[in-house]
């Protein structure tokens, strides 16, 4: 009796894979005209995994050269850490070999950028963050795309623009804020911070 004849199958990668995910990480950093915008089933080819994390590095490297610029320590540390994800993204096995020491160098790159040191388990840096008006603006437009945030502000300075001409046309706070129909506090408040009375003026001699 003829032996069996053993049938190979081919082992799936369930490392590299269909991943939104990283799609929208790589968005997030290169924006949505980026090369990896729609290429969510590119990630199952390891290769292109690879290139992904190298410009995901250059983006992050560019950012932090930006920022960080009263800290020699903490660029000396982060740029470490980019130096090592490049390293271990070049050497990527199509097995997923290198994956944990990847994804370990990002936490701690995370970390190290949320102002954990020292292996301490404690923050040893404090972060601020904040946005520009504009930056305010694009963030409101995101969260409220069919607000009147931007037609609220045009009337705001509007009413600015028209306080100051009204000012310097000899009329007083309460004369304005009668005209424009706003407290007078209100229209000092504006005055004050144009420039145009002190804050220490009583409203009703001005």
């Amino acid at each position: 009796m003829p032996a069996k004849r053993r049938v190979k199958t081919a082992k799936t990668n369930s490392v590299f894979i269909y991943c939104v995910e990283l799609e929208l990480a790589l968005t997030e950093l290169l924006g949505p005209k980026g090369k990896w915008r729609g290429l969510a089933g590119a990630f199952e080819n390891h290769l292109r995994v690879r290139s992904a994390i190298l410009d995901a590095t250059r983006v992050i490297r560019k950012r932090l050269d930006s920022i960080l610029t009263a800290d020699d320590r903490l660029r000396l540390t982060t740029d470490c850490h980019l130096d090592e994800i490049k390293r271990l993204a070049k050497v990527l096995k199509a097995d997923g070999g290198g994956v944990l020491p990847l994804l370990a160098n990002f936490i701690h790159l995370t970390a190290v950028l949320l102002g954990y040191d020292w292996l301490s388990g404690r923050p040893n840096r404090e972060v601020i963050y904040y946005q520009t008006l504009a930056q305010q603006i694009i963030d409101d437009e995101g969260r409220h795309p069919n607000s009147n945030f931007l037609m609220g502000k045009l009337e705001h300075e509007c009413r600015i623009a028209f306080t100051i001409d009204l000012r310097s046309r000899g009329m007083r706070v309460s004369q304005i804020a009668r005209i424009l129909n706003q407290p007078e506090s209100f229209i000092k408040n504006i005055l004050v911070r144009e420039g145009v009375i002190d804050r220490q003026a009583n409203v009703k001699r001005t």
